[in-house]
Parts: C-alpha cells; structure tokens; sequence
C-alpha cells in the first residue's frame, strides 16, 4: 500500500442515478489520485443497475481508500429530494473526522482534500474549508474563485466578501460534527429542485 496517500481522514459521499460510468471513472481518477480516505456512494438507481455496479466496485478491489455502496431508490421524480435522501444514508455510515458532499460528475482533488483538512486541523474554530471549482469542457479550464475573505474583524465586510462570489456548501471540506442539520427535516416541503436540494 503507497503510504503517500492524502486526506486519509476524510468521507467522500458521492450521489449518483443510473450513471456506473461516471461512479467507475470517479474511482480510477482516486486510486490514480491516491486518495486514501473513505468513498461513500448513495446510489439512487434501479435495483438492477445498483447491482451492478456494486459487482464492478467489488471486482475492482481499491485498497488505497474504503468504499461503502448504499442502494436508496429514487422514489420521486425529484432529483434533489433523491439527492437529499442519499445524503442523508451516507452521513449515517461516515467513520472520519471529516466530510466532504459530491456527485458523480464533479471530481475533486484527493491532494486539495488534504490541504483543506490540514486547514481544519491548524484553525479548530471553522467548521469548513474550500478552495477554487474548475469547470472543465473540451477545449477549455476556467476557474470560478469561490474563496472568501473571513479575516476581516467588520461583520458587514464579511458579509459583502462572501456574497459576492458564487458558493455551495457540498463541495466544502467540513467537520462530520456540523453536519447533523445538513439536509432539513422539512426539504420535502420546498417544491422548486434546485432549493431542495
């Protein structure tokens, strides 16, 4: 086993529906990556497709990381309370200190995780770390900074830093601590996709 393995004390949970390609890709790119954490994947697929991939997973024995396959079939035509629902299975089975929410489209460097946990370690008082999200396409890389500036002691100049630059909470590195009200009771409640999620 490589011992240069990076954020070894981190879960990543993965949601997926019905793409094994993109969940097999995802897990070739960490063991290239040498993650060496916790893989989680909330799979909200048919049975049959659950199946199956679960049988690819296992055939293809990643020893640099653990990986735990969670079948919880989608059972509204609403992709982000599906999305909800695997969270929330996969935030039950996380054994590290630290998390990190994903889908199987959006990679993340298993080096950035360790940074990222190095910052949690260093700073106890902040309950998560992000960096930059890059957008890849066929003949383009762009950055979309989505960093903020937390130094200022002026509340209102926090405020103005961190909306004035796009953000999403899963794809920052947090404690497993801060994570019990992640997804809400309620999120059945709100009807428009995107916001349920």
């Amino acid at each position: 086993m490589n011992k240069n393995l990076y954020a070894k004390n981190v879960s990543l949970i993965i949601t997926t529906y019905q793409r094994s390609k993109f969940i097999n890709l995802y897990l070739d790119f960490l063991d290239l990556t040498n993650f060496g954490g916790e893989v989680l994947i909330g799979d909200a697929s048919s049975k049959q497709s659950y199946l199956d991939l679960n049988k690819q997973i296992l055939n293809n024995n990643y020893e640099k990381f653990r990986t735990t396959h969670i079948s919880i079939p989608k059972v509204e035509n609403n992709i982000s309370y599906s999305m909800n629902d695997c969270f929330l299975a996969c935030l039950e089975k996380v054994q590290t200190k630290y998390v990190f929410l994903t889908c199987d489209d959006d990679l993340v460097f298993p080096e950035t995780l360790d940074k990222l946990e190095n910052i949690l370690e260093k700073f106890p008082k902040y309950n998560g770390a992000s960096g930059d999200i890059c957008w890849v396409g066929n003949d383009i890389i762009s950055i979309h900074g989505q960093n903020r500036s937390i130094s200022s002691d002026d509340p209102i100049k926090r405020l103005n830093d961190y909306i004035k630059r796009p953000f999403h909470s899963m794809f920052t590195l947090v404690r497993k601590d801060v994570l019990t009200n992640f997804v809400p009771n309620e999120f059945r409640e709100i009807k428009f996709n995107h916001f349920a999620a």
